[in-house]
């Protein structure tokens, strides 16, 4: 390969190498027998998650509550009438904070687990910051029991860029709500860095011409000839 064609397939990477191409990331919150905590990190292809809780009782602002994952998934310890494995709305309004690091994501699937349609059915209050996006989905609309709710295909429809953020709130909505989180899917744009591109063996470099050489010579000399002028005349050279 000669050089001319080193230097544009170089370019060419350089210019396509730079551009982001989507990852689908999987949470799984069932892997741990059983945590009580304020907060549980996940790391994952580059992307850190921390989850924490908060409990919201009455018209009282929200505050931090501790969590839980086990088997089942993740909870909120709430109130004390309520289910500390899981999320309910008994006697407080419980909500999981999921933030993610250091890229923005796109929020697609969430898994539930003991889903009924008991009265007013499970439902979950989708919250993205940054956005103002702010949802109830029916979760049993898409299944009972297990359910892998997938929010590309939900009612109501929100668009990629409503569901893309660095921090989601999941929320209980009533007294009737009792599940657990079990897992999220998301996306998110990651940047591959163009590749190290290694001039071929065989590459042709042009000789500076002789007529280059001889006036860069000239050049060097011209300049140490000037140098000494000014140090002879400030007295640090004198002559023999």
């Amino acid at each position: 390969m000669r050089l001319g064609k080193f230097v544009s397939a170089a370019i060419l990477i350089a210019l396509t190498g730079t551009t982001a191409r989507a990852e689908s990331i999987s949470f799984d919150f069932t892997d741990v027998l059983l945590g009580v905590g304020s907060s549980f990190s996940y790391s994952k292809s580059g992307l850190t998650l921390n989850v924490t809780g908060t409990n919201k009782i009455g018209s009282n602002a929200a505050t931090s509550a501790l969590i839980t994952r086990s088997l089942l998934g993740l909870g909120v310890v709430g109130a004390p009438t309520g289910n500390p494995l899981g999320m309910d709305n008994a006697g407080s309004i419980e909500s999981l904070i999921f933030d993610f690091s250091p890229h923005q994501v796109v929020i697609n699937k969430m898994s539930f687990k003991f889903v009924d349609k008991d009265s007013d059915n499970d439902e979950v209050l989708l919250t993205v910051w940054g956005n103002g996006s702010n949802t109830t989905y029916d979760i049993s609309t898409q299944g009972t029991g297990s359910v892998n709710f997938d929010f590309t295909q939900a009612t109501p429809l929100r668009t990629a860029e409503q569901r893309t953020g660095m921090k989601f709130v999941a929320s209980t909505t009533d007294w009737n709500d009792n599940y657990t989180i079990a897992g999220l899917v998301v996306d998110y744009m990651k940047y591959v860095p163009p590749p190290v591109i290694l001039p071929p063996s065989d590459a042709y470099v042009a000789p500076l011409p002789s007529s280059v050489w001889g006036g860069g010579l000239l050049l060097s000399l011209s300049g140490w000839i000037v140098w000494a002028r000014k140090r002879r005349n400030g007295g640090e050279i004198t002559s023999a």
